[in-house]
């Protein structure tokens, strides 16, 4: 649980725009699969807003854990009253490096417009070293901000540098 500013950027004058509490709950049916259930709440000067979201891991052994989540909020805070997402994190079966990960999902929002967009991401994190970790990650979402008339393709790599 936490009890946080809702405005942080107001360094001077903390709590002055509201407060932000979130809470999360976890139950282990077994060694294998969980489930975490949280919420959260703030008042603030724009309103006040709610959400719920539940997530679910089911983990195979050691190769591989699926996901999925759910949450939904009041949509005053956000554009996004409803979105869910599902997936997979692996180990990579042409890695020697038990650090190396794959993971590959899908990510569907419905906007407060009724507007959808859909992502779907496959990423590879790459263990170079004990310094270094690359991660590239590319992502084909549809109906970009819920325009039915854009698409797009996002590339990116991640560099972590640990010194």
């Amino acid at each position: 649980m936490g009890l946080f500013d809702a405005d942080p950027m107001k360094r001077y004058q903390p709590f002055s725009d509201g407060i932000f509490s979130i809470g999360q709950w976890q139950h282990f049916f077994n060694t294998n699969t969980n489930m975490q259930i949280g919420g959260w709440i703030s008042r603030t000067s724009f309103g006040h807003t709610h959400g719920l979201y539940m997530n679910v891991e089911h983990h195979i052994e050691d190769t591989a854990t699926f996901f999925a989540r759910l949450a939904a909020s009041n949509g005053i805070a956000t554009v996004v009253p409803l979105g869910f997402e599902i997936g997979c994190l692996s180990g990579v079966p042409f890695s020697n490096k038990k650090k190396d990960l794959f993971s590959f999902g899908i990510a569907h929002v419905i906007f407060d417009s009724g507007n959808h967009e859909t992502a779907y991401e496959i990423t590879y994190q790459r263990v170079q070293n004990e310094w270094l970790t690359l991660q590239p990650d590319i992502q084909y979402i549809q109906n970009l901000s819920g325009d039915n008339n854009k698409n797009s393709i996002v590339a990116i790599i991640r560099a972590t540098l640990i010194f």
